[in-house]
């Protein structure tokens, strides 16, 4: 996890983003984290899953913007090649850090390893007088949006555990010559369960705004294919024939 400095005039006046840090974020990431709110934009581009937290009990959605680790289908010769930016690349290389107090409100932050800065060319994070720019302060919005978004996000993983929605799954990507990888530690909804819902429940989900995303992530399956398409036309990827998905046995929580 990237540790940040708060920002500050007098250590990052100079400091400038670079045009093209949102693909050096997304370039070598082949899954890019997800608010349940970004599910309506998202599945226009990319199919969506579940994964698991390292170590911890808890979910988080993914958009699998490409099929082989470290490799995005999406990042090709500097330019994101998808109608829609998920919002953690909106915002990079800025992040929120806690507030000192408890009504404080959280400082920003970076981490000057992390690729994307410069001084010499790109959207500055200060003007000349010291204030915020302009675009920081677009992007410190931005993030605040996606702080409140994560507790939603948790809310909907609360909401479909409760009634037991959550289904591991394997993906299979057959390759030219008949190889095989497969992908594992991804979870969709479980549809036979979806359907077996009482109409309480359904009513349940419905009012807390969380039965279009669970519709919705079932829909964004079907952008596999777009994946194996776009891998056709990227240089230097494995060829992909076809992918199945598997049902896979749940893990011991």
């Amino acid at each position: 996890m990237a540790t940040l400095s708060e920002l500050n005039f007098e250590q990052h006046g100079k400091l400038k983003v670079s045009a093209d840090s949102a693909v050096q974020y997304a370039e070598r990431r082949h899954m890019i984290p997800l608010k349940v709110t970004e599910l309506a934009q998202a599945i226009t581009c990319f199919p969506v899953f579940i994964s698991r937290l390292e170590g911890r009990n808890e979910y988080a959605l993914s958009a699998i913007t490409g099929l082989e680790a470290g490799k995005n289908f999406f990042a090709v010769d500097g330019q994101w090649e998808a109608i829609y930016q998920p919002s953690d690349m909106q915002t990079y290389p800025v992040g929120l850090m806690a507030p000192d107090g408890e009504d404080a409100e959280p400082a920003l932050g970076v981490d000057l390893t992390m690729p994307g800065f410069s001084e010499e060319a790109g959207q500055p994070l200060f003007t000349e007088s010291g204030q915020p720019s302009l675009w920081l302060d677009q992007t410190k919005a931005k993030l605040l949006e996606n702080a409140r978004n994560n507790v939603h996000t948790y809310r909907f993983f609360e909401a479909i555990r409760e009634a037991d929605l959550i289904a591991p799954i394997t993906i299979s990507v057959h390759n030219e010559g008949e190889q095989v990888s497969r992908i594992a530690g991804l979870h969709t909804i479980n549809e036979d369960r979806l359907k077996s819902l009482s109409s309480t429940q359904v009513d349940d989900l419905n009012k807390a705004g969380f039965l279009a995303p669970i519709h919705a992530l079932l829909f964004s399956i079907f952008q596999l294919n777009a994946l194996i398409q776009r891998s056709k036309r990227l240089p230097d990827l494995t060829t992909i024939e076809r992918i199945s998905l598997e049902r896979a046995k749940s893990p011991t929580v």
